[in-house]
């Protein structure tokens, strides 16, 4: 008898992989009462991303994002979106304001990888850090199996931002930004 083999759909294995990357960042620190830039709407720190990633030194755009019910739970809602260059990209927001972006992208898509790393990059300045904050959150630190963890303080706002990375077995690598607990 031949057997035949479906693929597991995309969507499947990026929901999944979202959830390993969601219990992972709640580990290490996320706290749901202290947003990335405090009174700031979401759609206003989307149009600084925005600006920032239109200045003309970027290569990446991003569409706009659409809300996203399967990420959203009770009162946190999800806004996702596709950067120009593959990238997919979760905006975490609470009572308006945004609490966490993260970034999805498949293990060896260089193009997609810029992308990520752009947009969380225009997150971390349009929520006030400079960029020897942001570099300075980039001294990753191992933290489990296959997760990293850094940290940066950023003067601007008074918050310890954070940033997780974790790749995945089947060869996603998600990298989020959020304030933490300290």
């Amino acid at each position: 008898m031949k057997h035949i083999l479906y693929p597991i759909p995309i969507a499947f294995m990026c929901t999944f992989y979202i959830l390993t990357y969601s219990m992972a960042v709640h580990a290490s620190g996320w706290n749901d009462d202290n947003p990335l830039v405090n009174n700031l709407y979401y759609t206003d720190f989307l149009g600084k991303i925005n600006d920032i990633l239109g200045l003309g030194v970027l290569h990446t755009t991003l569409e706009s994002p659409r809300y996203d019910a399967d990420e959203s739970e009770e009162e946190t809602l999800a806004y996702a979106a596709e950067t120009s260059n593959g990238a997919h990209i979760i905006f975490y927001v609470k009572n308006g304001v945004t609490y966490e972006v993260a970034a999805f992208f498949r293990q060896g898509n260089q193009m997609a990888q810029q992308g990520a790393a752009e947009v969380i990059m225009s997150a971390c300045l349009a929520a006030g850090m400079t960029v020897d904050e942001f570099n300075s959150l980039y001294k990753l630190k191992p933290w489990k199996e296959n997760t990293m963890v850094g940290e940066a303080f950023c003067k601007k706002s008074g918050k310890l931002i954070r940033i997780v990375t974790l790749r995945h077995k089947n060869g996603y690598i998600g990298v989020g930004i959020f304030a933490s607990r300290s």
